[in-house]
């Protein structure tokens, strides 16, 4: 057989792809012509870097969540790619693909390091994105004498289209202080019998305090500091200590408080797994032992309407509570959707996800200025120990960064 070092038969022996007859004439072609040996071991170094680079790597927690929301898409968004009929492939446009290929992947995973778990689509709510530059409609809280029934609420009306927001945050990840949109300051304590909940949640303000204080090395703004989103950007346990209700994956559990000695806080999580976008209200009934030193959300945008009702598939939100006081119980998260509802009991947290929410929470209020000091939060961090999770490990990491730069301009 008279064979070429660019010949594409070679390539397709040294892949695997010949039938055993022609497998056999191209390995004797090999055998008698050194540049032929040359080219094959050359073609196999190639082979075996682009197995290693396109290996892969255990998936995270939060890049789990990402496929499965992936795999949630509709199919339209899937593409066939035509099929060739060809007996063999040459060899020079493999590799070229493949570490064009190999390329993006490196990329990608230098940009998925260097930033947060919170680093996901930059679409708007109308599109399931969970990002924003505008902040999201804020807890609306009820007083007890006018609290009606959770149990029994209609559904709110959809607000259509959702908030606005930038088609894409990716090109701007730290924006101008100019155009972040004035926060509110976090709410009082206040005695209430129902706190009604937002639906939507963005996760863009951890991806912009990390910038701040790594790329520009100085705090960020107060305007670039959610509370809400900061807690947002770390979710609780995707199947522990949650629950199905109409499509829905729910939890509702409890602790300790961190900054508070009699206090507790509350977190809530919704997500839909579904295909379908759900109408849904969601509301946090504290018990009546547990209102009585003041309730409230930590939250940092406004508190004025009801929040969206509609909850995009692959969604997920997370909100905190706080309860000054709590003896016994903590209260109940009711959930309504698909004209039922079911009220999920506050329980026990025995996962250290609601302590790594809380505390960015608690990095947040200090980077506001809003009841927690560097003494405090010193303690707080210190009490939270490290975190063999490499995502709330750089978490700590960051609360220490930042301690140090308002430390130094003191």
């Amino acid at each position: 057989m008279k064979l070429e070092p660019d010949d594409p038969r070679l390539s397709a022996w040294v892949l695997g792809e010949l039938p055993a007859s022609e497998a056999q004439e191209v390995e004797r072609a090999v055998a008698g012509d050194p540049a032929l040996q040359a080219a094959a071991a050359e073609l196999r170094g190639v082979g075996d870097f682009l197995s290693s680079a396109l290996a892969a790597s255990a998936l995270r927690p939060d890049q789990r969540e990402a496929v499965r929301r992936a795999g949630r898409a509709p199919a339209a968004n899937v593409v066939e790619f035509p099929v060739s009929k060809k007996k063999h492939r040459a060899w020079p446009a493999i590799a070229a693909a493949a570490a064009v290929v190999a390329a993006g992947i490196f990329v990608a995973s230098r940009y998925d390091v260097d930033r947060p778990a919170s680093g996901l689509s930059q679409t708007s709510p109308a599109e399931g994105g969970e990002n924003s530059l505008a902040p999201f409609p804020g807890p609306r809280i009820l007083p007890a004498k006018t609290s009606p029934n959770a149990g029994s609420h209609p559904l709110a009306r959809s607000i259509p289209g959702g908030p606005a927001v930038p088609a894409d945050l990716a090109s701007q990840p730290l924006p101008e202080v100019s155009k972040l949109p004035t926060t509110s300051p976090l709410q009082p304590l206040q005695q209430a019998a129902e706190i009604e909940l937002p639906l939507l949640v963005g996760r863009s303000s951890y991806d912009w305090v990390r910038g701040w204080i790594r790329e520009k090395n100085e705090l960020p703004p107060r305007d670039a500091v959610r509370i809400e989103e900061l807690a947002n950007a770390f979710p609780l346990p995707a199947a522990e200590e949650t629950r199905e209700f109409a499509g829905l994956r729910v939890a509702c559990v409890s602790m300790a408080s961190l900054w508070s000695g009699p206090g507790r806080l509350v977190g809530v999580q919704i997500a839909n797994e579904s295909p379908d976008s759900k109408e849904v209200t969601w509301s946090f009934s504290p018990a009546p032992n547990s209102r009585d030193g003041g309730v409230r959300v930590l939250a940092s945008t406004g508190s004025e309407g009801k929040s969206a009702s509609i909850l995009p598939p692959g969604q997920r939100t997370l909100v905190l509570i706080e309860l000054a006081s709590a003896a016994g119980d903590a209260g109940d998260l009711v959930v309504a959707s698909g004209g039922r509802s079911k009220r999920f009991p506050a329980m026990e947290s025995k996962d250290s996800s609601l302590k790594q929410a809380a505390l960015v929470a608690a990095f947040g209020m200090w980077l506001r200025g809003e009841g927690i000091d560097d003494s405090r939060l010193n303690q707080i961090l210190v009490a939270a120990g490290e975190d063999s999770n490499p995502e709330w490990a750089d978490s700590r990491r960051l609360m220490r960064e930042a301690l140090g730069i308002a430390a130094a301009k003191r």
